[in-house]
């Protein structure tokens, strides 16, 4: 299983499978509220629902201030444009020849 996030989150990934035990955790936010880049930027109630909270720091990907880039794997439609967009399509254009379309102009940068 691809989880892409870490050697801590591949290391929980391989004692789950190893162990045959569902792990999961959510997007850590509240819908609409945006992503979350710190433990202590999580609303209270999603933290008192979670059964455990890991502190691993800041996200790596905090610079980019946007939730992860997602693609459909089936039909290549791009679902939500995200960090690490350009360097997805970088891969998918030289690896497998798929030209991805660009993300929308955003106002913001106008």
């Amino acid at each position: 299983m691809l989880v892409n996030a870490g050697a801590f989150l591949d290391d929980l990934t391989r004692l789950s499978f190893a162990r045959g035990i569902l792990f999961f955790g959510s997007s850590a936010n509240v819908s609409l509220t945006g992503t979350k880049f710190r433990v202590e930027d999580i609303e209270p109630e999603i933290l008192a629902i979670a059964d455990l909270v890991i502190d691993y720091g800041l996200c790596k990907y905090h610079p980019h201030q946007s939730s992860s880039t997602l693609l459909n794997l089936e039909t290549l439609e791009v679902v939500r444009y995200g960090s690490c967009f350009e360097d997805i399509a970088d891969a998918m254009r030289r690896h497998f020849g798929v030209a991805l379309p660009p993300p929308p102009a955003r106002r913001d940068k106008e």
